[in-house]
């Protein structure tokens, strides 16, 4: 192999001893244009809508008939709470209602009897009015206790917590014998719609429309559904959620995938050249090339780098342009060098 700044080898194909040891040998790799340029980012399946389950009453869970990774249906029971005082209060508040309606009955008969002796002159004006009174009260009273009722059957009703829709159990907290309060969370539900994945964008990189899942190596189209209306302010990145385009019976929620990403196309091409031929010493990246017999260095600007590669653009790159790939910190401007191509080693 030849190697920067050191003479070839008799094996080499390179040059033979007799030449001029004023000009150095570089390596050199041709730059290619990247006509399609992909980014990658790690995404994460998420249901389209993710609800935290709880009791609308506190209470003491007696039946937990769920557990997570379990698919429901609607109208099945998730979690149970002990109902005895909850029955309790109905059975009070429909006597206490029962009290009422007989109350409002005996205002309904006084009243009925005052207004017969009023008209008969044996009944004042103000007994008249003070029995009208009691018979409103008496209905009030009636009123708050049908609704006091219809709160106690309807805090009965929420000690039974039922789904409202096909889905998939997340998540389970809750336990029998623990107490909860009304709205803490016992289980974190996901319906049973397509997921979606989950992408966290850096705040320069505005989300682009559409992209790819990579599973089990196949392409799937995403569509972005949503972006978060400003960057988050800890990890300066936009969220981002993507529909999925058909359903793939490898995914699983909470699971990390690989989606791509379309490069935004610059004003000027981009062209792909390996790590090595980029110097970082200066204020700007610099690839250098070999003009005349001497080196050249080119200002670039950086779009991308993976393992081996990086994609770059400047105005004075072309396609198949010939730049040295090894020891670019040890050049300078207008050293003396013979190009030597990766093609010829």
């Amino acid at each position: 192999m030849v190697s920067l700044f050191s003479g070839c080898s008799q094996n080499s194909g390179g040059p033979a001893e007799g030449e001029s040891s004023a000009h150095r040998w570089v390596q050199t790799t041709t730059l290619v244009e990247a006509s399609d340029s992909f980014f990658s980012l790690t995404g994460t399946v998420k249901a389209r809508h993710e609800v935290e389950l709880a009791f609308q009453v506190g209470g003491k869970i007696d039946r937990r008939l769920v557990d997570a990774g379990q698919s429901i249906r609607k109208g099945d029971v998730l979690f149970a709470l002990d109902l005895r005082d909850l029955r309790q209060s109905v059975v009070t508040s429909r006597a206490r209602l029962k009290a009422a309606e007989a109350t409002l009955e005996l205002a309904e008969n006084e009243f009925s009897q005052d207004s017969q002796l009023i008209e008969q002159g044996y009944k004042s004006r103000r007994e008249y009015q003070r029995t009208f009174l009691a018979l409103k009260e008496a209905e009030n009273q009636r009123d708050a206790a049908e609704a006091e009722l219809s709160q106690a059957l309807n805090a009965l009703d929420y000690g039974v917590l039922k789904s409202d829709s096909d889905g998939f159990i997340l998540d389970a907290f809750g336990e029998p014998g623990e107490v909860v309060s009304a709205g803490q969370t016992v289980a974190k539900f996901a319906t049973d719609a397509q997921p979606e994945v989950e992408v966290d964008f850096p705040s320069d990189l505005y989300p682009p429309e559409s992209g790819e899942l990579i599973v089990d190596g196949v392409a799937i189209a995403l569509k972005r559904r949503e972006v978060s209306g400003a960057a988050d302010p800890l990890s300066r990145t936009w969220k981002t959620r993507y529909a999925i385009d058909q359903k793939h019976p490898g995914l699983r929620y909470g699971q990390l995938v690989k989606t791509q990403f379309r490069d935004s196309q610059p004003d000027i091409p981009l062209y792909k050249t390996k790590i090595s031929s980029i110097d970082e010493r200066g204020e700007t990246p610099l690839i250098w090339t070999v003009d005349n017999g001497e080196t050249l260095q080119i200002s670039i600007s950086i779009h991308k780098i993976e393992t081996e590669y990086a994609w770059v653009s400047s105005p004075e790159l072309r396609d198949g342009l010939e730049v040295i790939s090894l020891g670019t910190h040890l050049l300078k401007p207008g050293m003396a060098v013979r190009p030597v191509s990766e093609r010829e080693i």
